[in-house]
C-alpha cells in the first residue's frame, strides 16, 4: 500500500512533557463497558497513576467523580478544583468514575447471510456473520492549513482484538488487520483510525473509520471484543522528513530546469543540421572532390547516432517511489501496532524482567506453575509476542526492500547524467564535422559522390536528432515531470500532518489536563 504504511501505513506522536512540576509523569487508562451494538451507558471508569519525583505535595487536576486512592494511604483535598496529594515518596494510584462522552464511539452492526439482523435473532443460527464496528472520531479541532481553516481531528489509533473458536468458525476474515490460527482457535487483530480520512482527504484512509470481521458458523455466538485507543501514532523525530523535503524540491527544480535545457539544444542543433542540408547545393558550386571528407564526415555522424541510441530516455522511476511510500506508511501500521502490543503487555500486573520479545515458553509456564498468571493471561502474552515479533521482522525486511528501491533509483539518476554525456559527444562530433568540411574546401576527389554522401548522412543525422528529441520530451513527462509533482503533492501535506501532530500534542487526557499518555480501552461483552 501507499501509505500505508506506510501507508500506511501514518501516526504523530510527540513525547508530551509534563505539565505538573512535582509528578514526573502522569498516565491515564480509561475502562469503559459496552454491549453488544457499541453502546456505552456512562459506564467508565479511569484509572491514574502519579510518577513522584520528590515529596512535595503534588498539584494535579482531574474531572473524575468518587475519586479513590487504591494502593496507597495518601490523600488529597480540592481548591478551585485542583487536586493536592499528600505525597510520602511513593508513586500514587487512584480511579474514579465519570460520566463524559468517549473521544471515540462505536456503532456495531450485525449480518447473517448478508441481511442486517438483530443479535438475539441470530444467536445459535449458521450461515455468513459479518460485525461491522463503525468508529467516530468526537475530538476535532479547526486549524490554519496552508493559509485557510479546516477542521481537523486528534490523530486516535484503534486496535480491535477478539477471539474465535475454530470448531464452530471457517474461513474467518478481518479487514484492516490479521487472523493468526492457533489451531484451535482464531486471534484477530485488527487497526482504524477514525477521522484520518476527513483530516487528509487521502483517499487510501477512507475505510479506517471501520473494522468488519466476517467468517462462516455453525451456531453463532458473540465472544468478547476489545477496542483499544490512543492518541499517539509517530515520535517526534519521524517528522524531519519534511525537512528534507525543500531540498528534494530544489533539485527537482534543478533536475527539471536541465532536462528543458537539453530539450532546448537538441532542437538547436536538429536546426543547424537542416540548415547544413539547404546548403548543400551552394557547397556543389564551390567545391571539387568531396569523397574522402564527406566519408569521414558520415562516420562521425553516425557514431553520434550510435550513442544516441544506445541510451534508454524511457525510465520512470514514480511507481518506485509510489511503492516506497507504501512500504513506509506499512511500517508505520506495524510500528503503531507494535508499540499497542507493548501499552498492553505493560498493563499485565506480572514483574517484567525480561522484554517481551525475550519471554520464552518455558519462562511463561513457569510463570503459571508460580501463580502469577492463569493459562488465559499466559496464552495472550504469547500471542502479543508472537505478533511483536513478527511484526519487527517485517519491519526489517520492508526497510532492506526500501533500501533496495534506493539504489535503483540512483541508477535512473545515472541514468539522467548518461545523456547529458551523450549530447557532449553530440557537440564533438558536430565539431568533427566543422573540420571536415575545412578538409573538403581543400579540394579532394569525386565531388558529386561526395555531395550525395553528405546529404545523406546529413538525413541521417536530422532523423537521429528527430528520436533524441522524442526521447528527451518522454523522460521528462515520465521521469523528471513526475518526481516534481509527487514533491510538490508531499510538500502540501507536510503542513497537513504537522498540524496533526500538534492536535496529538496538545490531547492531555479525556478526564483531566495533564496527563502525559491516554489509553483508552473499551470491552464490548460477549453473549451466548
Amino acid at each position: 500500500m501507499k501509505k500505508i504504511n506506510k501507508f500506511l501505513v501514518l501516526g504523530f506522536c510527540f513525547m508530551l512533557l509534563p505539565n505538573n512540576v512535582n509528578a514526573q509523569i502522569k498516565n491515564e487508562t480509561v475502562f469503559s463497558k459496552m454491549n453488544y451494538y457499541g453502546v456505552n451507558n456512562n459506564n467508565t471508569i479511569v484509572n491514574n497513576h502519579l510518577f513522584v519525583k520528590n515529596k512535595d505535595e503534588i498539584n494535579d487536576n482531574s474531572d473524575l467523580l468518587n475519586i479513590l486512592n487504591i494502593n496507597g494511604e495518601e490523600k488529597y483535598y480540592v481548591t478551585d478544583g485542583k487536586l493536592t496529594w499528600e505525597n510520602n515518596g511513593k508513586d500514587i494510584f487512584y480511579q474514579g468514575i465519570t460520566n463524559k462522552d468517549l473521544p471515540i464511539t462505536t456503532q456495531i452492526t450485525y449480518y447473517l447471510d448478508g441481511k442486517e439482523s438483530k443479535i438475539d435473532d441470530i444467536l445459535g443460527k449458521s450461515g455468513d456473520v459479518s460485525i461491522e464496528i463503525l468508529f467516530t472520531n468526537n475530538v476535532s479541532e479547526t486549524v490554519l492549513v496552508n493559509g485557510s481553516y479546516e477542521t481537523l481531528y486528534t490523530p486516535f489509533v484503534v486496535s480491535v482484538g477478539t477471539i474465535l473458536n475454530n470448531k464452530n468458525n471457517s474461513g474467518i476474515t478481518i479487514t484492516n488487520g490479521k487472523v493468526v490460527d492457533t489451531g484451535s482457535r482464531s486471534i484477530l487483530v485488527g487497526l482504524a483510525s477514525p477521522g484520518l480520512y476527513e483530516s487528509t482527504n487521502i483517499d487510501s484512509f477512507k475505510d479506517l473509520n471501520k473494522i468488519t470481521i466476517s467468517y462462516k458458523t455453525d451456531k453463532f455466538s458473540l465472544n468478547d471484543i476489545y477496542l483499544v485507543a490512543t492518541p499517539k501514532l509517530l515520535e517526534q523525530d519521524d517528522l524531519k522528513i519534511f525537512d528534507k523535503l525543500d531540498g528534494i524540491l530544489y533539485k527537482a527544480n534543478d533536475l527539471n530546469s536541465g532536462i528543458n535545457s537539453i530539450s532546448s539544444g537538441v532542437k538547436n542543433i536538429k536546426n543547424g543540421s537542416t540548415e547544413i542540408a539547404n546548403n548543400l547545393n551552394y557547397i556543389l558550386g564551390q567545391m571539387k572532390d568531396l569523397e574522402d571528407g564527406a566519408s569521414r564526415i558520415n562516420q562521425g555522424i553516425n557514431d553520434i547516432i550510435s550513442s544516441i541510441n544506445s541510451v534508454d530516455t524511457s525510465m520512470d522511476t514514480s511507481k518506485i517511489d509510489v511503492l516506497k511510500s507504501k512500504n513506509n506508511l506499512v511500517i508505520d501500521k506495524l510500528t503503531g501496532a507494535n508499540k499497542t502490543i507493548l501499552t498492553i503487555y505493560n498493563g499485565i500486573p506480572i514483574s517484567k524482567e525480561y522484554a517481551l520479545d525475550k519471554l520464552s515458553d518455558e519462562l511463561i509456564n513457569t510463570m503459571i506453575s508460580n501463580g502469577l498468571i492463569d493459562l488465559e493471561s499466559a496464552n495472550g502474552i504469547k500471542t502479543l509476542r508472537d505478533n511483536y515479533i513478527n511484526n519487527t521482522n517485517m519491519i526489517e525486511l520492508i526497510s532492506m526492500n526500501n533500501l533496495a528501491m534506493d539504489g535503483f533509483i540512483t541508477e535512473a539518476s545515472n541514468t539522467s547524467a548518461k545523456i547529458n554525456g551523450i549530447v557532449t559527444e553530440l557537440g564533438k562530433g558536430l565539431s568533427g564535422l566543422s573540420k571536415g568540411s575545412n578538409d573538403l574546401k581543400e579540394g579532394i576527389l569525386s565531388l558529386e559522390s561526395g555531395i550525395n554522401l553528405l546529404y545523406e548522412g546529413s538525413s541521417d543525422l536530422s532523423n537521429g536528432l528527430d528520436e533524441l528529441d522524442k526521447g528527451v520530451d518522454e523522460f521528462k513527462t515520465k521521469g523528471i515531470d513526475t518526481i516534481s509533482n509527487y514533491a510538490y503533492i508531499i510538500s502540501n501535506y507536510s503542513e497537513r500532518i504537522k498540524k496533526l501532530a500538534y492536535l496529538s500534542h496538545e490531547y492531555n487526557g479525556f478526564a483531566c489536563s495533564n496527563a502525559n499518555s491516554t489509553v483508552l480501552i473499551y470491552l464490548v461483552e460477549g453473549v451466548k
